[in-house]
């Protein structure tokens, strides 16, 4: 019996291959083409109840001008009255016009039985990019620029589509020729080119990159190659290899499947910074979302169904937890077996979620392995216990609940024979159903083997975020899309330079320097960009920085501030485009400070008049207790200065108590070193900490390390001469009095003081002197 939807009234003739035939046979003779169909394949059938249907079908046709025979994919869109389907853009059309004589005739064929739209490949409007992925000439360019520091020149490209989803994915093989720029060697490899609709190509690669770096000593993976992110295009080595599903009548298929289970253990206990995270709520989702199929396919079990799935998304919400690395597809026909070697393939789904997914996805699928090659469920129960007591016995956890991601995993896949249109595919859908029943029986059965498992993790941050944004190319791979975004250009390599965090909590804030080279517009482009490593706040000090940006984009003499770029929540990393100038540090050895430290005073002054609501704010008593910490500090690491500082801290309290004005804007921090100066005007590169809190603080951060350059380049005087430069400027401008800057100053060199203590003999002398300029500025202010 013909299936059919009566919101969908071509659906039976789509689903009809004669039919369908039949039909394009009349279009063609309509053109006047030599052009014979002689077959139809269905290879997929998307199906939405009442709403949508998608049929991907393998043409074989021949034109007899030319004499040659040709196969063409083509997908057939159906969908309710009403609802709009989506357009390939007129520039995708009009490239169709150059596709060879026995290609399909027409790019897009509309017609009215049902109605119904027919694309041809690579026509697909949700993926604009599969036209460039099967042009050589395209792909040529792309893998050109991505081996640009290899010094290769790609010579030959043949893309052939390997399987294609209309609109949501396609995977395509690529035999690449190439040969060395320097000595002409010629080198042949096979690439395997991935694509998604709706997953970027940029975070696929990363994931890719990672688990490959990570993994690449103890597992036999495919070696990520790079990415074309203009053609949303990923690839990766060709592994050769036999499919584990085609192994399944060997004696040692058994082995194998430990070994599987064995190398899916390992993934599942990787620290990997990935950003999908396949919670709960989405595996229920996945239940839902299949249950009205099943129901429209197998109308007279739609009661058993949808109690049996209601049940299966309940379970999982309840059960289903986060922690671990998932592959996401994990079944036989993912599983490569070449030279007594496994191999995992296809993780492009690869996803942080509940391991035990991947666990019983595998076992579903030996069922509907048995049942398709045997006939009978049973028929691989031996391999499927044995694959299971493998992993349970390396990677301890709750059988249960394998067997619930089990019953969700045959739920679904009594709908793959409809979707393959296989012979009988009711009854097979009825009896994957029965088995997801008996699963989720065995669910609750308390012979079941239950540890304790890992604990759930709900953050996806990792272990150690520094190795990773100390990767060059892991992190340029995160950050091309906002290149593209913002630059318009396209990264080919990144230089990681690591920079110490001077002044910084340990482990609090680190910087590194990001070099980028790479086109725009066919032209070389090069970048030079600051990572900060903030652990925590870096997203918050993105959004207050590009608040302060706009508000002073009018404002006179104010500040160039660091370029927000992106902030990657993975790495807890923020990256920024810094100023360019000349810094200040480097110019208070001659008398150019002084004529650079007015512009310094006026840009600041300028910063600190900013209406500007930021969400964060430091008070005058929270500098207080961190400044007491300091000198208490000072117990262990200098007690000779302790007293002094002691009485000094004391002093700098009662006075600063005193102090009554408004929060303003600040920066909390304004070493010369972050200050650049250049014709345009003043920077400054250090904005992570701004907050709100008393413009003093800003003020004595900045002429405490005036004095504390002038100890160590021996210039005290210099610096003393350019301090009272930059004070007068500030105070010009309207800024608090100097009585009121004073005895912040004194806490700014008590807390320098107390810094400069915790190293060798010679920083202690300076901790001294900078005790005793605290003490003389609380006299003299």
């Amino acid at each position: 019996m013909t299936f059919s939807d009566p919101a969908l009234p071509g659906l039976a003739m789509a689903l009809d291959p004669d039919a369908l035939l039949s039909r394009l046979g009349a279009e063609v003779r309509r053109t006047g083409r030599e052009l014979d169909l002689e077959e139809a394949r269905i290879l997929d059938v998307q199906y939405r109840p009442g709403t949508t249907s998608r049929i991907l079908y393998r043409l074989r046709m021949r034109d007899h001008r030319a004499g040659r025979s040709a196969r063409q994919l083509v997908s057939v869109h159906l969908a309710r009255a009403g609802t709009p389907e989506p357009q390939p853009r007129a520039e995708i059309l009009s490239r169709y016009g150059g596709r060879p004589e026995e290609a399909f005739p027409w790019p897009v064929l509309h017609l009215p039985d049902g109605p119904m739209t027919l694309c041809a490949f690579p026509v697909d409007a949700a993926l604009p990019w599969l036209f460039d992925a099967v042009d050589p000439d395209a792909v040529k360019r792309a893998l050109g620029r991505m081996w640009g520091d290899r010094r290769v020149r790609v010579r030959r490209v043949k893309p052939k589509p390997l399987a294609y989803t209309p609109e949501a994915r396609a995977t395509l093989t690529y035999e690449v020729l190439s040969e060395s720029k320097g000595t002409g060697v010629p080198e042949l490899r096979r690439l395997i080119g991935k694509m998604h609709g709706r997953k970027p190509a940029a975070r696929r690669h990363a994931g890719a990159w990672a688990l490959w770096r990570v993994a690449r000593d103890r597992l036999n993976l495919a070696p990520p190659v790079g990415q074309a992110p203009g053609l949303n295009l990923t690839f990766e080595e060709r592994l050769e290899g036999v499919r584990l599903t085609e192994l399944s009548h060997l004696g040692t298929f058994e082995s194998m499947v430990r070994r599987a289970a064995r190398a899916i253990g390992f993934v599942h206990g990787l620290d990997l910074p990935l950003a999908p995270k396949r919670a709960p709520q989405k595996e229920a989702q996945v239940v839902r979302r299949w249950v009205p199929v099943l129901c429209a396919l197998c109308p007279e079990q739609a009661p058993r169904i949808e109690r049996l799935g209601g049940r299966l998304a309940a379970e999982i919400e309840a059960r289903a937890r986060v922690c671990g690395i998932v592959h996401g597809d994990f079944h036989p026909a993912n599983v490569l077996v070449g030279d007594r070697r496994v191999m995992i393939v296809d993780l492009d789904d690869l996803a942080l979620g509940d391991p035990l997914l991947d666990v019983g996805r595998f076992l579903a699928s030996l069922r509907v392995s048995a049942l398709r090659l045997a006939g009978v469920p049973s028929a691989l129960d031996a391999p499927a216990e044995a694959f299971l007591a493998e992993y349970l016995s390396r990677t301890p956890d709750d059988e249960r609940r394998a067997r619930l991601f089990e019953a969700v995993s045959l739920l679904v896949a009594a709908a793959g024979p409809f979707r393959l249109q296989r012979a009988g595919w009711r009854e097979a859908a009825a009896m994957l159903v029965d088995l997801a029943e008996e699963a989720l029986a065995r669910a609750s059965a308390p012979s079941a083997v239950v540890s304790g498992g890992a604990p759930d993790r709900g953050d996806l941050r990792v272990a150690d975020p520094t190795d990773w944004a100390s990767d060059g190319h892991y992190v340029s791979t995160l950050l091309d899309p906002h290149i593209r975004d913002m630059y318009g250009a396209e990264i080919g390599r990144c230089r990681v330079v690591r920079r110490s965090a001077s002044g910084e909590k340990a482990g609090e804030t680190e910087r590194l320097r990001y070099e980028l080279r790479g086109w725009r517009e066919d032209e070389p482009w090069t970048l030079s960009l600051q990572g900060i490593l903030q652990p925590g706040g870096g997203r918050g000090a993105v959004s207050r920085v590009q608040a302060l940006r706009r508000s002073l984009e009018s404002t006179p003499d104010a500040p160039i501030l660091p370029r927000p770029v992106a902030y990657l929540k993975l790495l807890s990393l923020s990256v920024w485009e810094i100023p360019s100038g000349q810094r200040l540090s480097t110019l208070l050895d001659d008398h150019d400070a002084l004529g650079a430290v007015p512009r310094v005073a006026r840009a600041l002054a300028a910063l600190h008049g900013a209406s500007v609501p930021l969400d964060r704010s430091r008070s005058r008593d929270q500098e207080m207790r961190s400044l007491r910490a300091r000198v208490d500090g000072l117990e262990g690491s200098h007690p000779q200065l302790l007293g002094r500082a002691e009485q000094l801290f004391l002093e700098v309290e009662r006075r600063t108590e005193q102090v009554r004005q408004p929060l303003v804007p600040a920066l909390r921090t304004l070493n010369p070193h972050h200050v650049l100066v250049n014709g345009e005007g003043v920077g400054f590169d250090k904005v992570e900490k701004l907050t709100l809190t008393l413009p003093q603080i800003d003020v004595a951060d900045f002429l405490a390390h005036l004095s504390l350059a002038g100890i160590d380049g021996d210039v005290e005087r210099h610096t003393n001469a350019v301090a009272d430069c930059f004070r007068a400027h500030y105070l010009a401008r309207g800024g608090p009095e100097d009585d009121g800057i004073a005895p912040f100053e004194a806490a700014a060199l008590l807390g320098l003081a107390c810094q400069q203590a915790r190293q060798d003999d010679e920083r202690r002398a300076k901790a001294e002197r900078l005790v005793q300029l605290a003490e003389a500025r609380l006299t003299t202010g």
